[in-house]
């Protein structure tokens, strides 16, 4: 084997090498995207379980989080007045 060959081969080795290790670094990073996803809206799914807007962008098959997470402030605050319960003397809790 001419040193051109064994080098070629050792370049080859060295790109496939490269491309599995991308490979795996995106397959992680995948994994943790999804185990986040399932983290913050599967509560939320619980808290919001016919709010419409929210239930769409949670059926995504790649829900987008900045949307779902405005979505659901918007109704958990929505919902903060009815929440607030005077206690007296014009004070509330």
């Amino acid at each position: 084997m001419s040193w051109w060959e064994a080098f070629n081969e050792a370049r080859s080795r060295a790109i496939d090498q490269r491309q599995a290790e991308v490979a795996a670094q995106a397959q992680s990073r995948q994994v943790e995207w999804h185990a986040q996803v399932n983290r913050e809206v599967t509560p939320l799914r619980a808290l919001l379980p016919e709010e419409p807007t929210f239930r769409a962008l949670a059926c995504e098959a790649r829900p987008r989080m900045t949307a779902l997470r405005r979505q659901a402030a918007a109704v958990l605050w929505s919902q903060v007045p009815e929440a607030i319960v005077p206690v007296g003397h014009g004070e509330a809790v």
